[in-house]
């Protein structure tokens, strides 16, 4: 498990050069840029999403799936981002 700015992720995905990242006990998916890992200022806020575990990612329809505890999948679109 990785421990990054005092939260701990538990997912990770790669789209178009964003790097996407879940954390535990988070309804925020952080961008970063993939070659650098510099923060993007187009988090993802997810309502209602409470406790992912795990997230999944289709390149086909750019679309990340995220898991949470109580057995949920949240499917959030990457489309509306910038792409680096």
């Amino acid at each position: 498990m990785l421990y990054v700015v005092d939260r701990y992720v538990c997912g990770i995905a790669l789209i178009n050069h964003v790097t996407y990242v879940v954390c535990r006990w988070s309804s925020i998916i952080s961008t970063y840029t993939a070659n650098t890992l510099s923060p993007i200022s187009e988090d993802i806020h997810v309502d209602a999403m409470t406790r992912p575990v795990d997230m999944a990612v289709c390149r086909h329809d750019r679309q990340l799936y995220v898991l949470t505890r109580s057995k949920r999948v949240y499917r959030v679109s990457t489309e509306n981002l910038s792409q680096y």
